[in-house]
């Protein structure tokens, strides 16, 4: 059986000292406690010690330093991340620390996408060690909350994260096993959707990735049309120095699928891909083609692509906030497979927080509660 109590010890500098312990039962009952030093760092995007990590554990693209960096600049904040490597744990969670608008505080939030904590650990007891020390190093700082996005794929015990701030679950995503053959691939997709990708194969619609670039300013367009078409809220409306960055920095984790329909471009989507994990990133349509659905036709292009790269899964996300909506309608019929997305709050100072938002801090509404309420694209 294993325990864990926790003492925290601050120092001034940016790297934190923890002290914490492990309570262990022994065959006859008796409880013994050793003693184990968390050192917990706040680190730069340009630190090794980020790269070290990413090497070391599987990740995402969300996780890597330059799109972390591109978010903070986006967001008008600092990227930092947290950094734990310790006997039997290692840890590094991207986070944007940013001011909050009307006052002299800050707060934390992961960047847009599944940018979560990830881990090495030889035990869920010495996991939650970390993550409570990064809990009281964050708090230590001088931040008022943590806002984090889980990765439904490179999912973390819940246990780890237990009275440590509040997890709370919004709905199921999509995912596709690339480790099975075509066959049984196919077999999962609904058959509304095999339909129309036979329709548009036997029309001659043609689907490609283009890490050339050449279709790029297409893409951006059609992206924009489509979020002016949904009433997407501004934080949607992404500049072109923004979409730069993430071609420029994400080469070769960042690709770019086309769909050309009688010699125009239909639809184009980005997809992420590192570790085995491809990632469905951000798509747009041509209204005017919309009735042909060139969206799943690139969707099953992407899948078999990805199959024959030797990737892992193909994740397509969920419906909006994680909602049962049409948005995960479509990506369901794709495949029968699911996993959970949850976010991790944790309320850091809680006088601050409550002056801030003018209330008892309420982790599980929309958090945190001063910065209003939520917006999404559909």
């Amino acid at each position: 059986m294993w325990g864990t109590a926790f003492a925290g010890l601050a120092d001034p500098c940016s790297c934190v000292t923890f002290v914490w312990g492990v309570s262990r039962h022994d065959n006859e009952g008796a409880v013994s406690r050793v003693d184990t030093t968390v050192r917990v760092a706040l680190i730069e995007p340009t630190d090794q010690r980020w790269r070290d990590t990413l090497a070391a554990i599987r990740h995402d693209f969300y996780h890597l330093p330059e799109y972390v960096s591109l978010e903070s600049s986006r967001m008008g904040g600092t990227a930092v991340g947290v950094y734990v490597d310790e006997p039997g744990v290692r840890l590094l969670m991207p986070l944007i620390r940013r001011a909050i608008p009307g006052s002299d505080a800050s707060d934390l939030i992961s960047p847009y996408g599944y940018a979560s904590p990830i881990a090495q650990f030889d035990d869920v007891a010495l996991l939650r060690g970390a993550l409570s020390a990064v809990v009281q190093n964050l708090r230590d700082s001088g931040s008022v909350s943590l806002f984090a996005r889980l990765h439904p794929i490179l999912e973390l015990p819940d246990g780890a994260f237990k009275d440590l701030g509040v997890l709370v679950e919004h709905g199921q995503t999509v995912s596709i096993n690339l480790r099975q053959n075509d066959t049984r691939q196919w077999s999962g997709i609904r058959y509304s959707h095999r339909r129309s990708v036979n329709h548009s194969e036997r029309s001659g619609h043609r689907a490609f990735i283009d890490d050339t670039g050449q279709h790029f300013d297409r893409f951006i367009t059609l992206y924009l049309d489509t979020m002016r078409r949904k009433n997407a809220a501004a934080e949607y409306f992404f500049s072109q120095d923004y979409f730069s960055g993430l071609r420029l920095g994400l080469r070769e984790n960042l690709h770019l699928c086309v769909v050309e329909i009688d010699g125009s471009i239909a639809c184009a989507g980005l997809f992420g891909e590192t570790d085995g994990i491809v990632q469905y990133h951000l798509s747009g349509d041509d209204e005017q083609t919309l009735k042909l659905s060139p969206s799943k036709f690139m969707i099953n292009h992407v899948r078999q692509w990805a199959t024959g790269r030797g990737a892992e899964v193909l994740h397509l996300g969920g419906g909006v906030g994680g909602a049962n909506d049409s948005l995960m309608f479509f990506k369901a019929g794709f495949s029968h497979c699911r996993r959970p997305f949850k976010t991790w709050r944790v309320v850091l100072d809680e006088r601050r927080y409550a002056e801030l938002s003018g209330a008892d801090p309420d982790p599980t509404g929309f958090f945190p509660a001063y910065r209003g309420a939520p917006s999404h694209a559909s």
